[in-house]
């Protein structure tokens, strides 16, 4: 005890010395200012430092508090709980026999309580930060008192793949990876969970979701009203087979019924209150089952714990939109077909009546229907006026009544070559004017 003469050193303090090995108390050299407590030795007789409790004076019975190991660990309570530290598990710091910075295991309530105004823990390592065992909860941070708080803050980065934060839960009957809540106090805005992109990558999302498709699976679900600026469907041919062209489904819409109606209030889920329009989905089923699902959502208490499921049954209004379009089309050729006829009616009675006021002017124009009928190269059509008349013209107009294309005659008879590139195609009809009035009228068809 005093000035210990350690071969070509000095220290001061106290040393105990057995066979291979001591512990020494006290400081290296008159200069220093750190005091140290060193146990020296080699291999098996180097050992470890350990920190016990007793009470009993007369007993060597204690319990081991702490033990520092020769590799520069620390581990709070027996160290037999963690096993014997190697070489290869050496860290500096707090820490078991394997690469943590620090692991805790024991107690009820709070594995690590760190109360700070500035800086909680601050983990550096290459290893794992931190890796926590617990039977209720993990880690229960509270940060108040402040204006501008934050519960954790988490920067990574890497050459390659960076992860802020990996959750994975496991649970035999239900497993919430992560549980977002506000509470009450907020007089501007609440928002659960909030996620951005800096917008310079070839792939971005703000929150990226998830699962197997299957009956009540969602990458999302929302209890409430959802806003987007954008919303995109797969719709790529690629990602297609079985594709068959909507047909026949005017019956099939004539068989909806649209109606308007309010949501009950339940308290299993969060239903708008304003007027709605749409169809009940047990009367939609009847029509179009494939757009008509069951969903089954769990009902959550205000602890965030889940008490019962609530069935109820959707509809995919997203689907209808084909449906729709193709009963549009088929409306729209109804449409025409049926303006086409009124055309054809409305020229045949034309027609009539002229021939009508005609007869006064002779008998003897002919005029023959175009060979061949329907074409669609050039068609003939051949003529035959009065004699002392050679001068006419053969006209086509469209079903609205429409001139497209006027041929003069100059010949007391003769054939009219009509092309299909002067005139188009469709149903045309061509008449004989002589004078300015129609004497004869025909209907030709170019394909």
């Amino acid at each position: 005890m005093g000035k210990v003469v350690t071969g070509t050193n000095t220290a001061y303090g106290l040393r105990f010395q057995l066979p291979n090995k001591a512990v020494t108390f006290g400081y290296q050299s008159i200069a220093s200012n750190n005091p140290r407590i060193e146990w020296i030795g080699t291999g098996v007789d180097l050992g470890n430092l350990e920190f016990r409790v007793a009470n009993s004076f007369t007993s060597t019975t204690s319990t081991v508090v702490a033990t520092m190991t020769s590799f520069g660990n620390t581990v709070f309570g027996d160290l037999a709980l963690f096993g014997v530290p190697t070489a290869s598990s050496a860290e500096v710091g707090i820490a078991s026999n394997n690469t943590f910075s620090l692991d805790v295991k024991g107690g009820t309530t709070a594995g690590v309580n760190v109360d700070n105004s500035l800086l909680g823990v601050k983990i550096n390592t290459s290893g794992t930060g931190i890796d926590i065992v617990a039977k209720e909860k993990g880690i229960v941070m509270q940060v108040a008192n402040g204006t501008n708080t934050i519960g954790g803050d988490i920067l990574t980065s890497a050459s390659n793949n960076s992860t802020g934060a990996k959750i994975t839960t496991r649970a035999g009957v239900i497993a919430i990876a992560v549980d977002a809540q506000t509470t009450p106090g907020a007089t501007n805005n609440n928002i659960g969970v909030k996620g951005a992109t800096p917008g310079t990558s070839a792939f971005e999302a703000g929150i990226y979701g998830q699962t197997p498709i299957g009956n009540n699976r969602y990458a999302g679900y929302f209890d409430g009203n959802v806003f987007t600026t954008g919303s995109y469907l797969p719709s790529d041919s690629k990602l297609k087979s079985n594709v068959t062209k909507e047909f026949n489904v005017s019956d099939k819409l004539k068989m909806l019924n649209p109606v308007t109606y309010s949501y009950n209030k339940i308290l299993e889920m969060n239903l708008p209150t304003e007027e709605q329009h749409g169809f009940i989905s047990q009367e939609f089923a009847t029509v179009f089952p494939e757009l008509t699902k069951d969903i089954t959502k769990p009902v959550f208490n205000d602890k965030g714990e889940i008490t019962s499921n609530f069935t109820f049954k959707a509809i995919n209004y997203n689907g209808l939109i084909s449906v729709l379009t193709a009963g549009f089309k088929e409306l729209s050729e109804e449409m025409i077909a049926l303006k086409q006829e009124l055309a054809e009616y409305k020229a045949s009675d034309l027609n009539r009546k002229s021939l009508i006021n005609s007869t006064s002017i002779s008998t003897d124009y002919i005029l023959e229907q175009n060979i061949p009928n329907p074409y669609s190269d050039k068609t003939s059509i051949r003529y035959k006026l009065p004699n002392g008349i050679t001068k006419a013209s053969i006209v086509v107009l469209d079903l609205n009544g429409k001139l497209v294309k006027e041929y003069e005659i100059n010949q007391n008879n003769g054939e009219q070559i009509i092309s299909a590139t002067d005139i188009g195609k469709g149903i045309f009809l061509y008449s004989l004017i002589d004078n300015g009035s129609i004497v004869i009228t025909k209907k030709m068809i170019i394909k």
